[in-house]
């Protein structure tokens, strides 16, 4: 599954690092301002504790060593992606039983049936989008392939997968009605991050109009 990346062009390299930090700044003050919040949502519900050290970049221990098997991430955000993707993880597993399929999640929910699905020791929270915490996941788990279900655009997960040398799939893609506006409105930018994306699975044919419309290559979906 492996694959030999095309060396961009100059001036694109330079758009897209400018590109990357410009987003990697913004996440960063989105992160920073919206930190009170999640401090007091710790510790007064007890929320967003499970994980927290996964999210900014510790890798779980069962992870943590180098494995001789090569990997796919899967990443589902919650319960709907995980039940959505429960079938595809099976079959995976089944047709290339060399690899080790693991599986991220957002929510604690999403967690806990990935848990009991797919197995406690290869399943973990889905870091923080920023490099301090994504890049040590690419560095354990060197996946050859990355599956995102439905619409996860990360910009700096989806950069930072695609400089690694991993394909990248986006499985069962939708954009729904409500969040179609603001989609165009970022039309802009978007192609620059989804032309990481080498193959969409759309969910239907309306769907597929919608990504190649936001800047998805027609080749692709």
């Amino acid at each position: 599954m492996a694959q030999r990346l095309t060396p961009i062009p100059a001036p694109r390299r330079s758009r897209l690092a400018c590109l990357a930090v410009y987003l990697t700044a913004l996440l960063a003050a989105g992160l920073l301002t919206s930190l009170p919040y999640w401090i007091f949502q710790m510790v007064r519900y007890g929320k967003y504790r499970s994980g927290f050290m996964q999210r900014l970049g510790s890798v779980p221990p069962q992870l943590a060593g180098r494995s001789s098997r090569s990997t796919i991430w899967v990443h589902a955000v919650s319960v709907g992606e995980v039940l959505a993707v429960s079938g595809l993880v099976n079959e995976m597993r089944r047709r290339w039983p060399a690899y080790r399929v693991l599986v991220s999640t957002t929510t604690d929910t999403g967690q806990q049936l990935a848990r009991t699905r797919f197995g406690e020791e290869n399943v973990f929270y889905f870091p923080l989008d920023l490099g301090f915490a994504v890049c040590p996941y690419l560095d354990a788990l060197r996946p050859q392939l990355v599956v995102i279900a439905e619409t996860e655009f990360w910009p700096n997960f989806l950069r930072l997968v695609k400089r690694s040398g991993a394909r990248i799939a986006v499985v069962n893609a939708r954009i729904s009605d409500r969040s179609w506006p603001g989609y165009k409105r970022l039309r802009g930018w978007l192609p620059k991050v989804i032309g990481n994306v080498d193959l969409f699975l759309a969910q239907t044919h309306e769907d597929q109009k919608r990504l190649v419309d936001i800047g998805a290559s027609g080749e692709r979906v």
